[in-house]
Formats: C-alpha cells, sequence, structure tokens
C-alpha cells in the first residue's frame, strides 16, 4: 500500500513548510497517543480482575506510555511492560518515574517486539489490549506471537487479549474512506488540528491503512505531522483454529462497545 491516500496522498505532496512524516508512535504521534489514550479504562476491569484471580507477575506487550502498567502496579502487582517504540517507552519511564516509590518498585520496562520477544521470566497473566493485535500483518505472525506468550505463562496462567469485531457495522464502517477531526488545546502542546482516515487494501480487504495529518501552532509557529501505520483486521473465526493449535483453551469471551462505537472481543484464554 502507499504510505498516504486521498487527501492526505495530496496535502503531503504539497510539502507545506515545517512538514514531517513519522511512524504513528514516533515522536509528536507517541505524545499524541497518549493524550489521547491515557483515560481509556474499558480494558481495566477485565484485565485487574484477572490479575486478583492469577496473581502477579503480569506481563503486558505493547505497553505504550504505561496507561494499563501502572494501575496494575498499583494494586501491588510486580508487571513488566515491552513496546517496540523508543518514544513511547520515554513516555512511560517519564510517567512511573512520578509514581510514589511503593507503586514504581513494581514496574519493570524493556523494549521489544511482541512477536518475538524474550523476557527470562515465566508469568502468571499475559495481556494485550488497546487492539494491539491488528498490528500485526498476519495470521502466521498471529500463531508465531501465541506460541512465545504460551512459552511466557506458567501453567495455569492466563493470556487477556482483545480483538476488533471486523464483522459489525460500526468497525466496517470506519473504514470505508471517512475522515475525522479533532482539535485539541492542551498542555504541553497548546494548540492541534488533527486529521484521521484510514482505508482498505484493495489487494487484501483485511488490511487497512491509517493515515494522520496534525497541524501543532507552538511559539507561533505552525508544525505539520504526517503519520501513518497498517492494520489487519483478523476475523473471529480465524482466530480460534490459533487459540486451539497453540494450546490455550478459552475461558472467556465478552463482547463490548466502545466509547467510538467500535465493536471489540476480549478473550480470556489459560494455559
Amino acid at each position: 500500500m502507499n504510505k498516504f491516500h486521498g487527501i492526505f496522498k495530496q496535502l503531503f505532496e504539497l510539502q507545506l513548510p515545517g512538514t514531517e512524516a513519522l511512524d504513528l508512535y514516533e515522536g509528536y504521534y507517541a505524545q499524541l497517543y497518549e493524550a489521547l489514550t491515557s483515560r481509556d479504562n474499558y480494558d481495566i476491569p477485565i484485565v485487574m480482575e484477572q490479575a486478583r484471580i492469577t496473581g502477579g507477575p503480569v506481563l503486558e506487550l505493547a505497553s505504550g506510555t504505561a496507561r494499563i502498567v501502572k494501575h496494575i502496579a498499583n494494586a501491588g502487582y510486580s508487571v513488566t511492560g515491552v513496546d517496540i517504540s523508543d518514544d513511547m517507552l520515554a513516555i512511560a519511564r517519564k510517567k512511573t518515574e512520578m509514581l510514589p516509590q511503593r507503586i514504581k518498585k513494581n514496574i519493570t520496562l524493556h523494549k521489544g517486539n511482541m512477536i518475538d520477544f524474550q523476557v527470562d521470566e515465566q508469568f502468571a497473566l499475559v495481556i494485550l489490549t488497546a487492539t494491539s493485535i491488528s498490528l500485526l500483518k498476519d495470521e502466521e505472525e498471529v500463531e508465531c506471537m501465541f506460541n512465545n506468550i504460551y512459552e511466557h505463562v506458567k501453567d495455569g496462567g492466563r493470556f487477556v487479549f482483545d480483538l476488533l469485531d471486523d464483522e459489525s457495522f460500526e468497525n466496517s464502517s470506519l473504514r470505508m474512506g471517512g475522515i475525522d477531526a479533532i482539535t485539541l488545546n492542551q498542555s504541553p502542546i497548546p494548540k492541534q488540528f488533527i486529521l484521521m482516515g484510514e482505508q482498505r487494501d484493495a489487494n487484501h480487504s483485511k488490511r487497512a491503512l491509517m493515515n494522520f495529518y496534525s497541524e501543532v501552532i507552538a511559539e507561533d509557529r505552525t508544525y505539520r505531522f504526517f503519520g501513518s501505520t497498517e492494520k489487519t483486521y483478523f476475523q473471529y473465526d480465524a482466530i480460534l483454529p490459533i487459540i486451539k493449535k497453540t494450546g490455550f483453551k478459552i475461558i472467556q469471551i465478552e463482547k463490548k462497545e466502545l466509547a467510538k462505537n467500535e465493536m471489540i472481543y476480549m478473550f480470556v484464554l489459560e494455559k
């Protein structure tokens, strides 16, 4: 797929002053991610319930800016966060350093890929939420990740992940080329205008390209950032045989509607 599509491609080709292209989880977009998601809590109840059932230690993959990590550590569990983005980890480390000692002593952060990460420890609970599984490109990568997670889970331990319901009208309509726009006016970047759009891959119906365009005004200058990332929308029926093949058993599947009208499945698996 081309890196940008539609209006995003047209804007990028203008090469306006102060333009920079970034990965969605890099630089400015890591800060934007933190601003937009820091208060998300749809997954907190099920994660904390499973933490209480299994105890520690806990491993979170694609842990981002420590949104969930801090909740787990605050409850007294040892938690390790793994993320591939240096900039997301930098924000997470800055946030955790500001926590009371009784909380931050429970937190360890590592750089790593959720597919083939290696941590010299087994965990009572592994979590992968924020629909981060969609960042994998195909079922082969999902199976590889599940096998690796299985090796890092204690006998009787559990794995929690969520998956977009690709068949729901709400989710499929989001990828028909529509564009959302938001404005932000908050510290540390006071004035921001953001366009967000998503487009299906014409050659692969389950893959889509997400584009972002942001204009930021700071110190009387205008900065322009383009961001992009590819996602795969795995079907529910395609994930079930992978779960079975990797040895996990399904304990619970819960369907939830997010605030932005996206429908997801939340899975609880056990080794």
